[in-house]
């Protein structure tokens, strides 16, 4: 799916998504589900996604990654003024891989023992590991970087 949310331009997005021709997957149901949900929480958004079809990992697995992702950055922003909330999504198939990008503004990074931590309740903070476990699987790379500003997970499959 192509998904024209940059800064907003929803009529873009309802007139493909008002085309019968195109059946949306779980993965398509899961992004706009979260980015829905994001700017319900006053988080910019800057959007540019398209989902190919074909791809190594099943529809679950990108659901997985989607999803983690999508509500790490939502969770991680919360937290922050309503002014300094970000969220940039960039999804699309580039010198064929598969490549998603996930930014979004944050304050403090739980680290330990070199990998980030929920600051959630016990029986969390394993979605990064699982991100990282379904690239591997698929002989792939995922990365985290992180500033004093923003937390930037990138994956190529």
């Amino acid at each position: 799916m192509i998904c024209f949310c940059w800064i907003l331009k929803w009529s873009e997005l309802e007139r493909y998504l008002d085309d019968p021709a195109d059946d949306l997957t779980m993965a398509d149901t899961v992004l706009n589900s979260k980015l829905s949900a994001a700017e319900q929480k006053q988080i910019r958004l800057n959007v540019r996604t398209h989902i190919p079809k074909g791809l190594s990992m099943s529809d679950v697995e990108l659901c997985s990654v989607l999803g983690n992702l999508l509500d790490n950055a939502a969770e991680t922003c919360e937290k922050l003024l309503s002014e300094t909330r970000f969220l940039c999504v960039y999804i699309d198939k580039t010198k064929g891989q598969f490549y998603l990008s996930v930014q979004n503004s944050t304050g403090s990074v739980h680290k330990e023992r070199g990998v980030f931590r929920s600051g959630k309740q016990e029986n969390h903070g394993f979605g990064l590991f699982r991100i990282d476990r379904i690239a591997k699987k698929h002989g792939s790379h995922f990365q985290t970087e992180v500033s004093l500003t923003f937390f930037a997970d990138n994956a190529i499959i």
